[in-house]
């Protein structure tokens, strides 16, 4: 409900200055009329844009790496896993995972967070009960594929808990996924991304993902 590409500006131009084709999109936030099946169209209306930019400018037309921070980060899963179209792998950042648990709502209700999980999912929620249908259905974990998949997650994130991607690293690891998990020691819901340190930590991982698996 709040944020845009500006956040994710330096990050995207760091990335292109390592060689990469990047495409730093936004899309619209939730409201009583736009829910996640929206978000996820303004995703792909995005990657067929990109593919329709392919020939023009010289790079593939499939075999995307999706990624993103935050509600971002929930977004690049989802839509990888969902999609028909081809991703070789995913990279987020403190993503929500499991939006189907009282536990995790819990915690998000403390900092009024389930108002836009129930938009997201178009769905009521009465806490303490257990979320319907919908809520799994706009939960990462609940599908998986076979995508390599990048975590990072600091381990002192109070908006989103650290407890979301060891949850979804277990899952994917069960799963047999190629997936790693980079725990940001120390670091909040920045994810470590405003110390230039920690922040070349997170691109040289990438970097290192993108190569091993968009190949």
């Amino acid at each position: 409900m709040i944020g845009g590409k500006e956040y994710t500006d330096k990050t995207a131009k760091d990335l292109r200055d390592r060689g990469f084709i990047i495409a730093n999109v936004d899309y619209r936030y939730v409201s009583e009329t736009v829910h996640g099946r929206d978000l996820l169209m303004d995703i792909d209306r995005a990657v067929t844009f990109v593919q329709k930019q392919a020939k023009e400018h010289h790079f593939s037309t499939t075999g995307y790496i999706m990624s993103g921070i935050s509600a971002g980060a929930h977004l690049a899963l989802l839509y990888g896993y969902t999609t028909p179209k081809s991703i070789k792998s995913i990279a987020v950042l403190c993503p929500p995972i499991q939006l189907d648990d009282p536990r995790r709502l819990a915690d998000m209700q403390k900092h009024d967070l389930v108002k836009n999980i129930e938009l997201l999912a178009d769905a009521t929620y009465v806490l303490g009960r257990q979320p319907n249908a919908k809520f799994t259905n706009v939960s990462p974990y609940a599908h998986i594929k076979q995508i390599p998949t990048l975590l990072f997650h600091g381990d002192k994130d109070a908006l989103v808990p650290y407890s979301h991607s060891a949850f979804m690293y277990e899952s994917l690891q069960a799963k047999g996924v190629p997936s790693k998990l980079v725990t940001m020691t120390g670091k909040g819901h920045d994810c470590g991304m405003n110390d230039a340190d920690t922040e070349k930590q997170v691109l040289d991982e990438i970097t290192n993902w993108v190569t091993q698996y968009n190949n």
